[in-house]
């Protein structure tokens, strides 16, 4: 699956990482492995400083609505 991804948005590196995790099933090794070929082809310019910054926090799970 995440080939396929990879295949169909390889012009648009986090287009197709968000299109890997959002078919459900194991979301995180499809997007782990979408956005490992997409790192391949384009380097790691392209992940959003968001992403990172998400990696450096003590909690990265987003904060409860309420």
């Amino acid at each position: 699956m995440a080939l396929w991804v990879v295949l169909v948005s390889w012009q648009h590196p986090q287009q197709a990482v968000m299109l890997a995790v959002s078919l459900g099933g194991y979301a995180a090794t499809t997007g782990t492995l979408a956005g490992a070929m997409a790192g391949a082809l384009h380097g790691c310019r392209w992940v959003p400083d968001a992403w990172w910054d998400n990696l450096q926090q003590e909690d990265p799970q987003p904060a409860a609505a309420g």
